[in-house]
């Protein structure tokens, strides 16, 4: 599929959301590794079918089918 922004005219990058697999640290004691994430893999968990304009984050296609 082919796809263009209607706010922008952007006909060449587009991207979607994905998610990917991650471990993020609780530390129950004053820590600065609270909250970091660890054990990152490139490994893609979910792929959203929202796809977004590049340039201007205008959404041009929201997956919908009509």
């Amino acid at each position: 599929m082919k796809y263009k922004c209607e706010k922008c005219g952007n006909d060449h990058l587009f991207y979607n959301e994905v998610s990917l697999l991650a471990k993020q640290l609780i530390c129950n004691e004053e820590s600065a590794m609270n909250g970091e994430i660890v054990d990152k893999t490139d490994e893609v968990s979910n792929t959203y079918e929202i796809v977004y304009c590049y340039q201007c984050s205008e959404v041009v296609d929201s997956g919908e089918l009509y």
